[in-house]
């Protein structure tokens, strides 16, 4: 029988650098835009072109693996994202991103300061760069496979609510991550996991065949709403869904380590 999950910590921003930074996740509160379905339905949206990437198995992206790609307005993108079209198989699952570069449309970049400046007020010494920090849009049930990323992330949710399944690098040997077929299989991406979580967590008798020993994992659980944002370390494996039928809108910002900050996780620095 499958034991509840621990939740993430929800945390006092003012405690960040010395609680949660290089250390573990937590949640912290921040403003959003209220206007958020005006700024989606933008007359300037429809200007930009964008990719959408489109499941291949109607449930899991991971940036260009698991999907093929169509070229869009930004404004039809969401359109498509937040209300899937409906195939002989079902709805059509699509993920797509727009930074807050010059690409971006001006009334995102302006409705999004405030909770920029939130976030640079929350990481002393770290100047966010608009080309790395995106709007996240995605269709209700889209997942994303279990990994960890090379650098820190903080992810604020604007729309819909998304759950993020969580373990410390210290559990990377449970991830079957240096298994052979893994390794053969996924040459463009050094930072996944073979274990198709969702269907782990459920019991699915294959996978838990096939990776016994993740059930050694300290997984956690955070499940975010609206003004919720999720400091995620390097290193620290993450599984994510999107849970509303109405799809999911996020604000991403990560930023890389300082060469003189905490050491790393070993499966970061084995990259």
């Amino acid at each position: 029988m499958q034991r509840p999950l621990p939740s993430v910590e929800r945390g006092d921003c003012s405690a960040f650098e010395s609680r949660y930074r290089s250390k573990r996740p937590v949640i912290l509160p921040c403003t959003i835009p209220e206007n958020i379905e005006e700024l989606l339905q933008a007359e300037d949206a429809s200007l930009q072109e964008v990719d959408v990437l489109v499941s291949l198995d109607n449930r899991r992206f991971l940036k260009h693996e698991l999907t093929r790609t169509v070229r869009t307005s930004l404004r039809e993108g969401i359109r498509t994202a937040l209300s899937p079209t409906q195939t002989p198989t079902g709805f059509e699952r699509r993920y797509l991103r727009q930074y807050l570069d010059s690409s971006a449309p001006a009334s995102w970049v302006r409705a999004f300061e405030p909770c920029l400046g939130f976030l640079q007020e929350t990481v002393s010494g770290v100047e966010f760069s608009r080309k790395n920090v995106g709007v996240w849009c995605s269709s209700g049930g889209s997942e994303t496979p279990l990994h960890f990323d090379l650098c820190h992330g903080l992810l604020v949710q604007l729309r819909g609510e998304k759950t993020f399944t969580l373990a410390p690098p210290s559990d990377t040997p449970y991830m079957y991550w240096d298994h052979p077929k893994h390794q053969q299989t996924t040459s463009q991406n050094k930072t996944t996991s073979p274990i198709d979580l969702p269907l782990w967590l459920r019991g699915d008798p294959s996978q838990r065949q096939q990776f016994p020993d993740t059930e050694y994992c300290a997984f956690s659980v955070a499940h975010l709403k609206p003004g919720d944002a999720l400091y995620t370390p390097p290193g620290w494996w993450h599984a994510v869904s999107s849970d509303s039928a109405s799809g999911s809108v996020s604000l991403l910002a990560p930023w890389d380590p300082k060469e003189d900050e905490e050491t790393l996780p070993f499966n970061v620095l084995s990259v």
